[in-house]
Formats: structure tokens, sequence, C-alpha cells
């Protein structure tokens, strides 16, 4: 049986080869629950906590060559698809939902009253250096002073000044919204979804995905978002977000209007891979931003410091770190291939 174990390996490798030449190109991703699990530490670094309710998540394919231009040299936008016709593609999210911060004084509520409409606009990305996925913000809307306006000014982040108008109306006894709408009327965005009363772990697989734990994991539960600041630095904000299963939903109605092509200059490739909808995230915990500006040659990737034994000790439990995470690396997609691991 051992003999002839590499002639069906090979047989199996090229039906493989023919099929994916005759659909396209699929990299399929796979990234278990693995941070979900976790709490919230260094809670004397949360800047803010807000809970969020109505929400709808969407993705969308665009070409990776037009995304990478919008984020930093340090990241890669992950390539999911690749066809001859479009090359390679990557995902585009976008998140909606009404946003109440848990502590605001008196003032704050009567100059800054919640809740805030809010349409959040992400990449998935994977880090060069670490080799983690993580979001990109590309832009975000948000009819909030402190959580738009603000960051925008004193950061440089992205910041579209266009009013989202969400309609909904939710089912507390099924369990289901009977309407949801998103309208940004500047930019002639309207989606209209149907809520199917289908968790996204039963509902049929996301297209690029070996399951909807991966998706789900990638899209729709962010631990951390990088965007650009000034300066060419990169801003770092971890956040922690109560685990949620959302519920598939069908689009019903879609015009994207301006919207793709004022923030990308292109028009989506194809329908929408998902739409979800949940009802509430109770908790999300905004940590302290973190500036650092990147360069490549530099020897740690970290700002100009002086290399002292701080330094020193820190990179070589980065090292250790990152060895464990190739052990799992290899073993997981060794599991993947229905290969043994070597040793």
């Amino acid at each position: 049986m051992l003999l002839y174990r590499p002639f069906f390996s090979f047989f199996r490798l090229r039906l493989n080869n023919l099929a994916m030449a005759i659909r396209r190109c699929v990299r399929r991703v796979r990234a278990p629950f693995d941070a979900i699990s976790m709490q919230a530490k260094d809670l004397d670094k949360v800047v803010t906590c807000c809970s969020t309710a109505d929400i709808c998540i969407l993705a969308w394919l665009l070409p990776q060559p037009v995304l990478q231009r919008l984020v930093h040299r340090r990241y890669d936008v992950e390539t999911i698809f690749e066809t001859d016709a479009q090359g390679p593609l990557g995902i585009v999210s976008i998140a909606a939902g009404r946003s109440t911060p848990k502590q605001q004084s008196t003032l704050e509520r009567f100059l800054d009253p919640p809740p805030h409409q809010v349409l959040s606009v992400r990449l998935n990305v994977v880090d060069k250096f670490v080799w983690q996925r993580t979001h990109w913000s590309v832009t975000s809307l948000s009819s909030s002073k402190s959580f738009g306006l603000f960051p925008q000014r004193a950061f440089g982040a992205l910041h579209t000044p266009h009013p989202v108008q969400i309609t909904s109306s939710f089912d507390t006894t099924n369990n289901r919204f009977d309407k949801y709408e998103v309208c940004i009327p500047g930019l002639n965005f309207f989606v209209s979804l149907k809520d199917l009363n289908r968790t996204v772990l039963d509902g049929p697989i996301v297209e690029g995905f070996l399951d909807n734990e991966s998706a789900l994991k990638l899209i729709g539960h962010p631990f951390e978002l990088n965007y650009r600041g000034v300066s060419g630095s990169i801003y770092r904000q971890p956040m922690w977000i109560t685990p949620f299963s959302p519920n598939v939903a069908e689009v019903m109605q879609l015009e994207t209007g301006t919207f793709f092509k004022d923030i990308f200059g292109e028009e989506p490739v194809g329908a929408p891979l998902c739409a979800w909808l949940v009802d509430r995230v109770p908790e999300t915990k905004i940590y302290q931003a973190e500036s650092q500006a990147e360069f490549e040659n530099d020897e740690y990737h970290l700002t100009s410091q002086p290399r002292g034994a701080q330094v020193r000790v820190q990179r070589r439990a980065t090292n250790r770190y990152e060895s464990f995470r190739d052990g799992l690396r290899r073993r997981a997609y060794s599991d993947i291939n229905e290969e043994e691991a070597p040793r």
C-alpha cells in the first residue's frame, strides 16, 4: 500500500490542478476562533467602552493592487480570489450600526448625543513581519464628534462627513429583523436586507473560506484596527469585542452609487460575498492607540530608539512567540493537507 501512495498523491494533485484551471482559482482561508475566548486585559489602557446595536456586515471583492495602494508597506492586502480577468482580489468589508458609549458625562451627552450612526470600511491585511491577519481601516462615517470629527483633526485619520441612516425593526420573540436598511444619501448608497433567521455557522459557507467559523473570525471579529496617520505613521487601535453570532441575510436591494468610486476608484467585482445581521454587541473595549512609524530597513521594525538590554530581551521574547506560532501553523496546515508534520 505504501508503494502506491505516491502514485495516488500525484494523480490527486493532477485532478486538483485540472479543476482549478476550469474554475477560478480560490485561495481558501482558515482562521479558527483563537482570539475571541480571551478576556480583555490592561484595563487601565481602555479609552472607552461602547455598546453597538442594529449591526450589518457586508463584504465585497475588489482588485488587490487597487487596495494595496491604500495601506502601509508593512501590510499586504490578502488575496482571496484570483481570476484571469480581474487578477488577484482582496476583501473589503463594511460594518454599520448604532454605537452608544457606556460612560459619558452630562456635557458629552448634550454636545454629542448617542446613539451614533457609524459605518466603517475595512480591508483584510496580513502583517509582513509577524504573519498576523488584522484589519486596515480605510475610512469611517460617523455622526459622533468624539469618534468621527475629533480623531480626524487630531490624528489625521480618514473620516467622511456623510450621515448614515439606519432603519431597522427587530423582533425579539423570533430573534430576527423584520426590516433593515442602510442609506447614505450623500453617496447614493442604499442596501435593504432580509433576515433569514439562520445563524452564520448554520448557513452556506462563504466563498473563499473553509468554513464560516473562519469567515466570521476574519470579517466579523476584528481585534485590532490599523490606519495611516500623519507623517506616514501607523496608528494601531487594539480592541476587545464581545463574541457574537450573526444571522445570515439576503440582499433584497443594493445601490452602491458613488460609494466605492469615491473611496477606491473602482466598483466591486460581483455581488457581496456575505451579508450578516446582528441584533447587538453588548461590549466593545477600545484601547489606547499606539503610534509608530515603520521603517522596513530598521533592524527591529520599530521607531528609532537606543538599543538597550530591555529591547534585546523583548526581541528574544518576540522570537520565542513567533517560533511558537510557526509550530502551530505548520501543524495546522499539515492537518488541512492530510500530511504528517515534519518533526
